[in-house]
Parts: structure tokens; C-alpha cells; sequence
């Protein structure tokens, strides 16, 4: 099984997740963040959490808080050499995800961009 899983409810649209399946295993909802944000106002103190940025092939940032959700090693509370993987973890879900944005504006969206003008031969 691939140690990444992109996951999405379809019968509760909106809500975006990535199932690590590697130690520490974890589930990460990302959300995009609409406007410029100070990070320690949209922290939630219950859970790993971080905010990251990248630039997209128009130019613009993006920003995405990526949250751990859903601890199957067991929870952090008080145990600072597991949080410390679940931290790390959640940085190499990002660089994943980070690739996945990059396929998805290159292959997804200027797929249907193509469509929508319609193709010259």
C-alpha cells in the first residue's frame, strides 16, 4: 500500500485528508487558507498542527494548515518523543502533499483549462 492515501468523503464535500500509512501513522486534514493569516490565531491547541506555504504555478501563495486529526500510535499528551515523530511526520506529509498540489495545477487543472478552450491541432 502506498505510504500516502489522499481522502475525501463525497457525502461531506470540503473536507480534504491525507492517510500517512507509515510510522507514525496518522490522519491530516488540510485546509486551505483563503486569506493572509497569522498562524498562531488559527492554531488548535488540541492537535499537531502547522501552517504552510508554497507558490502556485499563477503566481499566487497558498497557504494550508495541515492538522493530525486522528493518532493511531497512540496521543502525544505528555510524550514529547512521540510528538516529536508526529511533528515530523506532519512535515513529511506536507512535502507530499506539496508534490501533489504541483500534479495536480499541472495535470488536473490545465487539463480542464484545455478543455474549456478546447484543443488546437
Amino acid at each position: 500500500m502506498s505510504d500516502y492515501l489522499l481522502c475525501e468523503n463525497p457525502l461531506n464535500p470540503g473536507r480534504l485528508f491525507v492517510l500517512k500509512n507509515s510510522e507514525p501513522k496518522c490522519l491530516v486534514e488540510c485546509d486551505f487558507i483563503h486569506e493572509d493569516v497569522d498562524s498562531d490565531n488559527i492554531a488548535n491547541k488540541e492537535n499537531i498542527n502547522e501552517l504552510f506555504s508554497y507558490l502556485n504555478t499563477d503566481g499566487d501563495i497558498e497557504n494550508w494548515q495541515l492538522t493530525i486529526v486522528q493518532y493511531f500510535e497512540g496521543l502525544p499528551n505528555g510524550d514529547e518523543k512521540l510528538a516529536k515523530k508526529y511533528k515530523k511526520s506532519l512535515q513529511q506529509t506536507w512535502e507530499w502533499f506539496h508534490k501533489y498540489l504541483q500534479w495536480d495545477e499541472k495535470n488536473v487543472i490545465d487539463a480542464e483549462h484545455d478543455d474549456y478552450l478546447g484543443s488546437v491541432n
